[in-house]
């Protein structure tokens, strides 16, 4: 019953992540210069990765407590 409850959210929260992302990479390439954006670029890139890997591991340990 609850992975009714925690799938939107894991799923929502990951779109967000996502969206949140994009948003800091346009901000980026309108501000700085071609080196600085790529390494910004990357960087936001690699913690969106981890966060993305944290929602998984999140979930799968929220499905696998359920009964």
């Amino acid at each position: 019953m609850l992975q009714y409850i925690y799938a939107p959210l894991f799923a929502s929260s990951a779109l967000l992540l996502l969206g949140s992302s994009i948003l800091m990479l346009r901000k980026y390439m309108q501000e700085w210069d071609e080196y600085k954006r790529f390494i910004e670029g990357f960087g936001t890139l690699i913690l969106v990765f981890i966060g993305a890997m944290f929602l998984a591991a999140l979930h799968a340990v929220t499905f696998a407590a359920t009964p």
